[in-house]
């Protein structure tokens, strides 16, 4: 009879207060008071100032590293953080006229809630923390990723907003004790959340509880997120905007669109596969030419030339159009990641019934085919898990890191150690930090110069477009490069070697080209051959390369978040930027400009004699 008595006393203090605060006090007032069903589900008060016995939960702001954010409510805030599912939790200030993305201010499984848009929470996530507590990002205009999805802190969540009740754009969040499973206002909110970030009202960095946040919408502080979000992915990778259709197809540094459906689906490419970014990602690559028109992506038997099979890359009009042989080895596994389905080689077409004159199809060197840039390949043997990028296996850190590449749900191509062994030659491992991709490379833009290959020659993944160079402008003939100052980089004073050398320091610099032998066969252009980041100089040698050989190729970098080219067109002139060195065992070459042979831009290149 007690317990009866009091929930009735505490239902009636409720509407007291709901029929006392009728209006919104603020662009940010958030409108939480629960409707009629919540109320009679409320269950017990609050848990304590303790935390109700739950440990301390330290979290980064769900906001992009460098985020500014006024705290306008926190705990115990007058306008509508003083019930049982919002004591403890804060507000931060979003811009009304833009959506700025959200992001997982930590791991765990995640449920997205959109039963109502109109009451309470809103759009809202919980992240499960596995200890009967759950994160709460709530108001949320769009949730982009699928309920029950385990995330790692820096994924996208989805668009910040004002659905539910709440006057104006800001995300609440807070941590609550309950089941995430369901709504937010069925949670109680306890005081054991804390958040590391800037102070930028006081220029320090500060970790606080959430009731020792200074939080108002006059006096309150601008808080800085510390939250690194990814900046890199692997060439191969597809990637995407949210709030765009359009996909990329990342080829080293360089993003090329897909200009439709039939581009995409002609290169046998997966819809599963993309992977959404943020714009701060996207502004850390360059722009490439778009990939337009129907492509192939096939494999035929032949037992013509030779018994065995072939990998076809490109319509027979594509200037980059190739055949790679195919062996049988792991071929099933190879093939699924061309999106080409075979159980041997004898199960695959001959050429005719493909459509395909192998005649008109130039060799790929003497490679045989192997995995697709971009695919997630494992052995029997082990649970490592490795991203293909330039015939390399580059493995995955951790789960996390896994995670946060937005790899969830992508397909992992399983094969036999000694399969495996057989095809890669190039093989990263964490254990020696040789060639592995961590936390610190996903969200470094540029990535980690030392923990990904770059290796050449070697063949970009994109069939369709015209590779992108130096971009527009103007130019003349040839022109020498200019004298070099001594470049800080040790020379070897074997084969080819390349410097550039730029005024200023980049957050990332990258070489492209193609190489062509004294027989004059080239080798196709590639992208993202080797890059630094945070340096002014650029080193790439070329060991092998003897008399007769050519080099032509284009420098990137990108500073405060601006890309630039070694060389600009249009050409003739073209504008060159830095300072270039070649030299062909110790002894120097001239650097001259030439033009883009696909547009009027320019590049560089340098012949042995």
């Amino acid at each position: 009879m007690i317990k009866r008595v009091v929930t009735l006393v505490n239902i009636a203090f409720i509407v007291i207060v709901l029929l006392g605060l009728s209006g919104c006090c603020g662009k940010l007032c958030e409108m939480e008071r629960l409707d009629g069903e919540r109320i009679e589900n409320a269950g017990s008060e609050d848990t304590g100032m303790d935390g109700g016995g739950v440990d301390l939960l330290t979290i980064q702001l769900p906001f992009v590293n460098g985020y500014n954010s006024l705290c306008t409510q926190g705990a115990n805030g007058s306008y509508s953080h003083h019930g049982r599912s919002t004591r403890y939790d804060a507000d931060f200030d979003t811009p009304n006229n833009a959506r700025d993305v959200v992001y997982a201010p930590v791991g765990g499984i995640a449920y997205a809630h959109s039963e109502s848009r109109t009451k309470n929470y809103g759009n809202h996530v919980t992240i499960d923390q596995n200890d009967g507590t759950y994160i709460i990002i709530a108001h949320m205009d769009e949730v982009l990723i699928g309920n029950g999805s385990e995330v790692a802190a820096g994924q996208i969540l989805g668009y910040e907003g004002h659905t539910g009740m709440a006057d104006g754009d800001h995300v609440h969040i807070g941590r609550h004790s309950g089941d995430a499973k369901k709504m937010g206002e069925y949670g109680t909110s306890v005081n054991a959340l804390a958040f590391t970030a800037t102070d930028k009202t006081l220029g320090t960095t500060v970790t606080k509880m959430t009731t020792e946040l200074t939080c108002d919408l006059s006096t309150g502080h601008t808080y800085t997120s510390l939250l690194p979000t990814p900046k890199w992915h692997p060439s191969g990778s597809l990637l995407k905007l949210p709030d765009s259709s359009t996909v990329y197809l990342l080829n080293g540094f360089t993003l090329e669109p897909f200009l439709t459906e039939e581009a995409f689906t002609s290169r046998n490419y997966d819809w599963d596969d993309i992977v959404l970014i943020d714009s701060s990602e996207k502004n850390c690559y360059m722009a490439g030419s778009s990939i337009s028109g129907a492509s192939l992506v096939t494999a035929v038997y032949d037992t013509t030339a030779y018994t065995g099979g072939w990998l076809i890359v490109g319509a027979a009009s594509d200037a980059n159009r190739y055949r790679a042989q195919l062996t049988s080895v792991a071929v099933e596994a190879v093939l699924a990641t061309w999106g080409i389905s075979a159980t041997s080689l004898t199960s695959l077409p001959s050429p005719s019934a493909a459509g395909v004159t192998l005649s008109a199809y130039p060799t790929k060197g003497v490679e045989t085919a192997t995995f697709r840039d971009g695919s997630l390949v494992s052995t029997n043997e082990a649970s490592d898990v490795y991203v293909m990028e330039g015939g390399a296996a580059i493995p995955v850190m951790d789960w996390d890191t896994y995670l946060l590449m937005g790899f969830e749900n992508r397909t992992v191509h399983e094969i036999p150690k000694r399969d495996f062994d057989t095809l890669v030659d190039i093989v990263g491992n964490c254990v020696t930090d040789s060639y592995c991709i961590a936390n610190n490379d996903v969200t470094t833009c540029g990535g980690d110069t030392e923990d990904v290959p770059g290796t050449y020659p070697g063949e970009g993944t994109g069939t369709g477009g015209t590779e992108a160079e130096e971009g527009e402008g103007e130019g003349e003939e040839e022109s020498e490069g200019e004298a070099a100052t001594e470049p800080t980089t040790p020379e070897t004073g074997v084969g080819l070697e390349l410097w550039w050398v730029l005024d200023t320091s980049a957050d990332w610099m990258t070489i492209s080209g193609e190489f062509t032998n004294e027989s004059s066969y080239g080798y196709g252009w590639s992208s993202n051959i080797t890059w630094s980041t945070w340096s002014n100089e650029l080193y790439f040698a070329i060991v092998d390369a003897g008399p007769g050989d050519s080099f032509r190729y284009s420098y990137g970098y990108n500073v405060a978040g601006v890309n630039g080219w070694g060389c600009v067109g249009p050409f003739p002139p073209g504008d060159t930027t830095g300072t270039f060195v070649a030299t062909y065992n110790g002894s120097a070459l001239t650097v001259n400009i030439v033009e883009d042979p696909s547009s009027d831009g320019c590049g560089l290149e340098v012949r042995i004699p």
